[in-house]
């Protein structure tokens, strides 16, 4: 599989923002994984503060990792253009790679944030 590392990533998808919405279930995400001893966290890459994550997510950029491994996980929420109603269409790309490293290899294609983040907890 091809590795990539984030700028790469970046300069060859063409993303949109994530929503206040899906911000919020990244936020119940992470806050139900602790519940369940996951320990789910942002990567601090994306930056630790409100105002860095607030522009990650408009860039349509979300890197989470687990505490228990040496995982990262990255979202990036892909434009397809708009449909046929002017709507924006998208879908979520994952990439996973490790803390440790900044190359990232491509991963599952999901419809959206909810059932990327819920796919994860399943595992």
């Amino acid at each position: 599989m091809q590795h990539q590392d984030l700028e790469d990533i970046r300069s060859r998808n063409k993303r949109v923002a994530f929503s206040a919405k899906e911000a919020l279930e990244l936020k119940d995400f992470i806050e139900t994984s602790i519940d369940r001893g996951c320990y789910f966290s942002l990567d601090s890459i994306i930056g630790r503060n409100n105002a860095e994550v607030k522009k990650a997510l408009l860039d349509g950029v979300i890197i989470i990792r687990t505490d228990m491994s040496d995982v990262c996980i990255l979202f990036i929420k892909m434009d397809l253009g708009k449909g046929i109603f002017g709507g924006q269409k998208s879908k979520v790309m994952s990439f996973t790679g490790s803390s440790s490293e900044s190359s990232y290899t491509p991963g599952r294609v999901f419809r959206n944030l909810s059932a990327a983040l819920n796919r994860i907890l399943q595992l």
